[in-house]
Parts: C-alpha cells; structure tokens; sequence
C-alpha cells in the first residue's frame, strides 16, 4: 500500500510517507468500524514517524466494494 501527502490549499507534488505491505495486525474491527492503522514518516520531521488510523464504517466499506467493480 502506498500513502501520499500533499498541501490542501497549494498545488505542490505529493510526497510519499508509507510504502510497504500491510497484514493483517495493521486491522482491527471495533464497534462495526474497520480500523487500518500504519506507521509512515512524519511530514514535518525528518525521521520521524506518526501513527495514522483510518475508521471506515459499513457505508465507506460499501463505497469503496462498489468503486472497485467499476
């Protein structure tokens, strides 16, 4: 998987921040939400990291099954 970053409000290149494989301890299913939690480089401080956790609930799940039928 692969996450990039960039400025909201400038138009700059994307930088890259996590380049790696995810398993299956980067997921956790809480509550009816599925949690991906990865550690990718911090954009502000060099070698430095943050943890990043993305919640999707049924509804996103949904969209993202039907986006990739298309």
């Amino acid at each position: 998987m692969k996450v990039f970053v960039r400025p909201g409000k400038r138009e700059r290149p994307p930088r890259l921040i996590f380049d790696a494989a995810i398993d299956d301890g980067d997921i956790v299913v809480e509550n009816g939400e599925l949690k991906l939690s990865i550690i990718a480089d911090d954009i502000y401080t060099k070698n430095a990291t943050q943890r990043y956790t993305i919640a999707l609930d049924a509804e996103d799940r949904a969209c993202i099954d039907r986006a990739s039928k298309v």
